[in-house]
């Protein structure tokens, strides 16, 4: 972004099915992260404490959207790549569900429940004209793509 590195703190950001465990990620950064709700609400907690009652989940890459299903799999954009991934909850690897050179900036990653499928947008958010001094170099189609989770059902409908 004219010369500056575009810094995101959080920008995937999910809950679990039963809203114990809050999980985010920021757009720049090569983890995951997760609190539990209750810590994050207690108000007596000062910011030292919290940090220290935050974890570290699992690698990712850099990404614009998180999702979860009701297996605890999290569903990412990893932009770098074109692709999206998803964090296995069984042992929290990272693992690549499809890439498409069509898929550019994956962002946001949504459940329909009607059909059963996610969607992913693909923004081209780095063709904008904030990054490209002051041209816009997104050009249409701007492309939807969805997949199916690998749960049946995510927690929010």
């Amino acid at each position: 972004m004219n010369g500056q590195n575009l810094l995101v703190g959080c920008d995937g950001i999910t809950a679990d099915k039963e809203f114990e465990w809050l999980y985010y990620a920021p757009l720049n950064g090569s983890k995951i992260y997760r609190v539990r709700m209750a810590d994050l609400l207690d108000e007596t907690l000062n910011e030292a404490e919290l940090d220290e009652r935050t974890e570290t989940y699992s690698d990712t890459p850099n990404n614009g959207g998180l999702s979860i299903d009701s297996e605890g799999n999290l569903y990412l954009t990893a932009m770098e790549t074109n692709s999206i991934a998803v964090v296995l909850a069984k042992d929290r690897s990272v693992q690549n569900l499809f890439s498409d050179n069509n898929l550019l900036w994956p962002d946001g990653v949504s459940y329909n429940a009607v059909d059963g499928y996610m969607y992913v947008s693909a923004a081209q958010v780095h063709l904008g004209s904030v990054f490209n001094d002051g041209k816009n170099l997104a050009r249409a189609p701007f492309y939807i793509f969805r997949f199916k989770p690998l749960a049946d059902d995510v927690p929010y409908r």
